[in-house]
């Protein structure tokens, strides 16, 4: 389990990372593109405002994402502060769901969501539903083609919450799905929840994860 996490967090990390260089990597190229407008002054050339104006919208743009990249790398390394609290369980989904959106666009898979529009509130450990998730979003992205859509849908209960992971297909085959979804099974069962595959048509989607309010968290948390 140790192994696992370790491995998410840095697979996680360096999806964010890597997107924030892209940000930076715009930002010079902007900031190359106001040194030449500058150089063209000096010149006698005369500055468009237009233009001047539209490099700078274009540099707030990417400042913004460069912070939003910065919020969500933050938020999921606080995920581990501590065993047990009360939190939202909405937040750490969709920021799992944003940060595998990097990965799954290389895949050519689009990632997609309907989250409850209320607080969905657990007393339980934030990192242990980040990671799950995270696995079971790799897991049934495994076996989807490319161009199809993979959809994370929240419902709720009086029990718990449920997170179902569909696709209309084309499948392929992944010869190690049975054996990472019982893997996946027996870390939601120490959870005290159960991992939903109701397939009768064969097909390996959808999944559900099926979550209670409560939880004690797993072994290798702090």
């Amino acid at each position: 389990l140790i192994e696992e996490s370790l491995r998410f967090f840095g697979q996680t990390t360096a999806t964010i990372s890597h997107d924030l260089n892209n940000v930076f990597a715009i930002v010079n190229e902007l900031n190359g593109l106001l040194d030449d407008y500058l150089t063209a002054a000096d010149s006698g050339c005369v500055l468009n405002p237009d233009r001047l104006k539209n490099v700078t919208q274009r540099i707030e743009h990417q400042i913004e994402r460069g912070k939003q990249y910065v919020k969500l790398l933050n938020r999921l390394a606080h995920t581990v502060d501590v065993s047990s609290k009360e939190f939202d369980a909405r937040e750490p989904i969709e920021d799992i769901l944003s940060a595998y959106t990097r990965i799954a666009n290389l895949k050519n898979i689009e990632l997609s969501s309907d989250i409850p529009s209320t607080p969905v509130r657990v007393d339980a450990n934030p990192f242990d539903l980040v990671f799950i998730l995270h696995a079971a979003i790799e897991i049934a992205s495994s076996v989807l083609e490319p161009k199809t859509c993979l959809s994370a849908i929240m419902t709720q209960s009086d029990q718990g919450f449920v997170i179902r992971l569909d696709a209309t297909g084309p499948y392929r085959n992944d010869v190690d799905f049975e054996t990472r979804l019982k893997n996946l099974s027996s870390k939601i069962n120490q959870l005290g929840g159960n991992l939903q595959h109701p397939s009768t048509s064969g097909d390996p989607l959808p999944i559900g994860l099926c979550l209670p309010y409560k939880w004690n968290p797993l072994t290798f948390c702090p």
